[in-house]
């Protein structure tokens, strides 16, 4: 319910559902590009809160990561720097190349859609 003020009366003007979808209907469709980047925006957000906080545990002084480390050191000790006999050492202590590389590129679309809206 609206209310309208008539010189000091307040006078109740309903609203049926019909007119208020159109109202919303008319918003939505004015302001769906907004809509739209926020949305996208929100979603790159918790992508990257979610590769930063993996990346994080991998990096943290755990005994586990620490076990890790060593075993990745020792082959590329051991095959005398040959990184391709060590990668499968190496995945357990980095984040996939693939998601690093999501990442980067979501980070370069968002400069630039930053830069393309102010």
């Amino acid at each position: 319910m609206v209310c309208a003020k008539s010189l000091f009366v307040v006078v109740p003007v309903l609203i049926d559902t019909a007119s208020a979808l159109r109202r919303i209907q008319r918003v939505v469709s004015l302001q769906w590009r907004g809509i739209l980047i926020v949305i996208i925006i929100i979603a790159d957000v918790v992508f990257f809160a979610t590769v930063f906080l993996q990346f994080d545990g991998t990096t943290e002084k755990t005994p586990q990561n620490f076990q890790n480390a060593s075993q990745w050191l020792e082959c590329i000790v051991f095959t005398q720097g040959d990184k391709e006999k060590c990668y499968k050492y190496a995945e357990s202590i980095v984040v996939p190349q693939a998601t690093a590389i999501t990442v980067l590129f979501l980070l370069s679309v968002s400069i630039v859609r930053l830069h393309s809206v102010y």
